[in-house]
């Protein structure tokens, strides 16, 4: 029984962060779109304090990097 509740937990905590990233990235999203902010400052924006991060989390969700997406919005 420990086992089963500790395994539901992590899928319920993982749920929970991919969904806080996704939302995090949807803002990202808009905001590349209607703003004229660095792709750095959006990042922090969003709750990331590393670039690089901020750039894979993107493309994971999206499927482009954040600076090819802003080029084509």
């Amino acid at each position: 029984h420990k086992e089963y509740r500790r395994q539901r937990q992590m899928c319920i905590r993982e749920g929970i962060y991919a969904y806080l990233k996704e939302k995090r990235i949807q803002k990202a999203a808009e905001l590349l779109r209607e703003t004229n902010h660095e792709i750095g400052k959006i990042a922090g924006m969003v709750g990331y304090d590393n670039a690089s991060k901020f750039s894979n989390s993107f493309k994971s969700i999206m499927g482009i990097n954040p600076s090819e997406y802003k080029k084509s919005v």
